[in-house]
C-alpha cells in the first residue's frame, strides 16, 4: 500500500494549507531543488537505488518494486513482529511530524497498527506520538523539542508508558504544548490546541469507536 500525504490539518492551531515542502516555489527554479519532496524522493533513486545515476523524466515506474527491492530490504523498518526486542526489555517510542514532507505520518500511523494488529500485547512496549505542524525531523509551525532520550529512559526504568509528553519550539523554550500517545482504539479529531507555560493539555479530543 502507498500511503499518501495529509491535505490539511498538520497546522497547530487551524487547518492549514498543504506542505508547502512539497509544492515548488517560484524561486526554487532550476538548477536549484524545487521542493524539498523532489529532493528526498530524487536522493533516494539517484543514490541508494541506483548507483550516482537516475532521471526521473524517463524512470519506468513499474519497475520500481523490483529495482528497490535490494535497499528496501535494508532500510524498510515494515516488520511488525518486535517480540524479540520486547523480550529484552526493549520500549520504543514512534513519532511523526504531521506535516513531515519526507516520510508521510500515515505509513508511520500504519506501521504502529500493524504492530499492536500483530501482537496485542505490543502496546506495553511501543507508543506513538504524531507532532502537528512538524516537518521532518525538525522545523515548522508546530512544537518539536522533545527530550525523547529522556522519557525513553523513564520508562524503561519505571516501567510506566509515557502517555504525554512536553513539546518545545526551539526559539522559545518557555512556551511549551502538552502532546499526547495515539490510542489505536480510539479516533482522535484533532481540534484547537491551547498552548501555555502553566501546564501542558492535550492537543486531541478523543471519541470512541
Amino acid at each position: 500500500m502507498i500511503h499518501k500525504w495529509a491535505a490539511g490539518g498538520t497546522k497547530v492551531n487551524d487547518m492549514g494549507p498543504f506542505q508547502a515542502g512539497l509544492r515548488g516555489a517560484e524561486d526554487l527554479v532550476a538548477p536549484h531543488t524545487p521542493n524539498f519532496g523532489y529532493a528526498f524522493g530524487n536522493g533516494i533513486m539517484k543514490n541508494f537505488v541506483f548507483d550516482g545515476s537516475f532521471d526521473g523524466t524517463n524512470y519506468n515506474y513499474d519497475n520500481l518494486t523490483e529495482d528497490s527491492q535490494a535497499i528496501a530490504t535494508l532500510l524498510n523498518a515494515t516488520n511488525p513482529d518486535l517480540s524479540e526486542f520486547r523480550e529484552q526489555g526493549g520500549k520504543l517510542i514512534l513519532w511523526n511530524g504531521m506535516h513531515d514532507m519526507a516520510i508521510t505520518p500515515a505509513s508511520t500511523i500504519q506501521y504502529y497498527q500493524d504492530v499492536i494488529a500483530h501482537d496485542a500485547s505490543a502496546a506495553k512496549d511501543v507508543a506513538l506520538f504524531m507532532l502537528p505542524g512538524v516537518d521532518h525531523c525538525s522545523g515548522g509551525v508546530g512544537p518539536w523539542l522533545v527530550d525523547w532520550m529522556s522519557e525513553g529512559n523513564q520508562w524503561a526504568d519505571s516501567g510506566e508508558a509515557p502517555k504525554e509528553m512536553t513539546a518545545h519550539w526551539l526559539m522559545n523554550n518557555s512556551i511549551w504544548m502538552g502532546i499526547v500517545k495515539y490510542v489505536h482504539t480510539q479516533k482522535w479529531h484533532i481540534g484547537t490546541v491551547r498552548v501555555t507555560n502553566v501546564a501542558p493539555r492535550a492537543l486531541c479530543v478523543n471519541r470512541t469507536l
